[in-house]
């Protein structure tokens, strides 16, 4: 599930985004593409360790389906 909406952004992106964690729960708990990446390869994981987001990050990282091996554009991963 990836609803896109304006810019091309999921929900899940708007979500970890604007640090809505109850938000991002719910579309996690519904299959929302936990590793689908934004146009310059940014996917939720790398967003929410680049916006310092702690809680985000380990909620995404307890999600099974989250690929922390994915890589950017630039070929930064979640571990750079």
């Amino acid at each position: 599930m990836a609803p896109h909406v304006s810019g091309g952004q999921t929900a899940l992106i708007l979500g970890v985004n604007h640090d809505q964690e109850d938000m991002v729960q719910v579309l996690l708990s519904c299959q929302a593409e936990v590793n689908l990446q934004y146009h310059n390869g940014l996917w939720v994981l790398m967003l929410a360790c680049h916006l310092g987001n702690a809680d985000l990050r380990c909620l995404l990282l307890a999600h099974l389906a989250c690929d922390s091996s994915l890589t950017d554009k630039v070929m930064f991963n979640f571990w750079s």
